[in-house]
Order: structure tokens, then sequence, then C-alpha cells
């Protein structure tokens, strides 16, 4: 499946804002326990959608 999107830097952000990271360093570890990344450091398909949605939603990226 092609994404038109950073996928992995939509993720950062919303890991970021939702404060499950504190910063770039830990997204690899949380993103694998997640299954958002695999082993090869390749988003997954459950990654994908969640870039998806947050890529529509703009809200996602911001702090309430």
């Amino acid at each position: 499946m092609q994404y038109s999107f950073d996928a992995k830097e939509l993720l950062l952000k919303h890991l970021l804002v939702t404060k499950e990271i504190e910063s770039r360093d830990e997204f690899l570890g949380m993103a694998r326990k997640y299954f958002y990344i695999d082993d090869r450091g390749e988003v997954t398909t459950r990654g994908n959608i969640l870039a998806t949605v947050v890529k529509s939603d703009p809200s996602l990226l911001s702090s309430h």
C-alpha cells in the first residue's frame, strides 16, 4: 500500500502530542510496542491506518 504522506512523521507527532513519548528518541520503541512499526522499521498496516486518521483530523496533532 503506497501513501503520499510521511506516516512515520505523523505517528511521531501524534505520540508526542498525546505525551506517550517525550522525545524523538523514544519513538521507535513505543511505535514497535503498539505495532505501528515492525522490526525492520517499516510502518505496519496498523501504523498506516492511524497515520491516515491523524492526517484527516488535524486536532489529533495539537494539544488540547
